[in-house]
C-alpha cells in the first residue's frame, strides 16, 4: 500500500469523523492539487478503514452541517498520480563544473594545433634563414668577382706601361718581388685575390705570389716569347703574357692574353 495514499485516507476519515461533508472534503483536496483518481482512491480506503468502527458505534458518521475544512498537517510536496500511473523521477542531466577546464579531447586538440603552428613557424624561419644566407653568400661571391676584375684591369694597365718602357713584359719572378713592384709602380693590392689566405699554395713569406697555373684564391701569370717559348731578360724577351684568375660566379678561369701589347683571343 502506498504510504501517501494511506496518510490521505486517514486524513479523509478524520475529517469525516468530524462531520465534514464528503463533497466539501473532495472540493478542498482538488483545489489543493490532488487529482480526482487519488481523491477517489483515498475515499475508498477511508471507507474501508472506517467500516469496522461504524459497526461498533451507531452514532451518526457526519453531522448535519459541515464546518470549515481545516488545513492538513502535512501536505505532500509533489503532485500525485493514480497508483496505476506512477510518475518516474526526473533526473537532471549531469553538469560539468566550468572550473574543470576543457575536456581532455579538446585539450589534446589544442596541444596538437599548437605543435603544428610551432613547426610551421620553425620551418618558415629556417627557410628564411637559408634563403637569406644563400643570398648573402651569392652577393659576397659577386662582390669578390668585381674586385678580381678591378685587379685584372690594374694589372693590364701596369703591364702595358711596363712593356712600352722596356719592350718586354716582366718575368714571374719579377712580379713576385715586392721591391720590383715598388720600383716600377705596380699596384701591390692587385696581386692578391680577395679570397687569398696565408694557407693557400700561392704564398711565400706570408705574401701572395703569382703561380704558373690558375687555382682558387691564386692569380696566374705566364710570360713567354711570341712563339710561346720560355723567355728571359736577355736574348729572349717576354713579348707575350697570359693572366688568369678564377671567377667564383662562373666557376671557371678568366684568361686574358696580350702579345706585344695587343690583346688576342685565348
Amino acid at each position: 500500500m502506498n504510504p501517501t495514499l494511506e496518510q490521505l485516507a486517514r486524513y479523509i476519515a478524520q475529517e469525516l469523523d468530524r462531520g465534514i461533508p464528503e463533497s466539501t472534503i473532495r472540493t478542498a483536496l482538488l483545489q489543493r492539487g490532488w487529482t480526482a483518481d487519488w481523491v477517489d482512491a483515498a475515499f475508498r480506503l477511508a471507507r474501508q478503514q472506517s467500516a469496522p468502527l461504524q459497526q461498533q458505534s451507531m452514532a451518526p458518521r457526519f453531522p448535519e452541517t459541515a464546518t470549515a475544512l481545516p488545513q492538513p498537517q502535512a501536505r505532500p510536496t509533489q503532485t500525485w498520480v493514480p497508483p496505476t500511473q506512477p510518475v518516474q523521477p526526473r533526473v537532471a542531466p549531469p553538469t560539468r563544473d566550468i572550473a574543470e577546464g576543457p575536456a581532455p579531447n579538446k585539450m589534446r586538440a589544442y596541444i596538437i594545433l599548437a605543435v603544428i603552428l610551432i613547426l610551421f613557424v620553425a620551418i618558415g624561419v629556417g627557410a628564411y634563414l637559408v634563403v637569406n644566407g644563400l643570398n648573402k653568400a651569392e652577393m659576397a661571391r659577386q662582390q669578390r668577382d668585381v674586385i678580381r676584375k678591378e685587379h685584372l684591369s690594374l694589372l693590364l694597365n701596369d703591364l702595358s706601361d711596363y712593356y712600352v718602357a722596356h719592350n718586354s713584359y716582366p718575368t714571374r719572378d719579377q712580379l713576385n718581388d715586392t721591391a720590383f713592384l715598388e720600383k716600377n709602380g705596380f699596384d701591390a693590392k692587385a696581386m692578391q685575390d680577395p679570397s687569398w689566405s696565408p694557407t693557400d699554395p700561392c704564398t711565400k713569406n706570408d705574401h701572395p705570389q703569382f703561380s704558373s697555373t690558375a687555382a682558387f684564391h691564386c692569380y696566374a701569370y705566364e710570360p713567354t716569347t711570341s712563339e710561346e717559348a720560355i723567355c728571359d731578360l736577355e736574348a729572349h724577351p717576354c713579348s707575350r703574357m697570359k693572366l688568369t684568375m678564377i671567377l667564383e660566379k662562373q666557376k671557371q678561369p678568366n684568361v686574358v692574353i696580350f702579345d706585344q701589347n695587343s690583346e688576342i683571343d685565348p
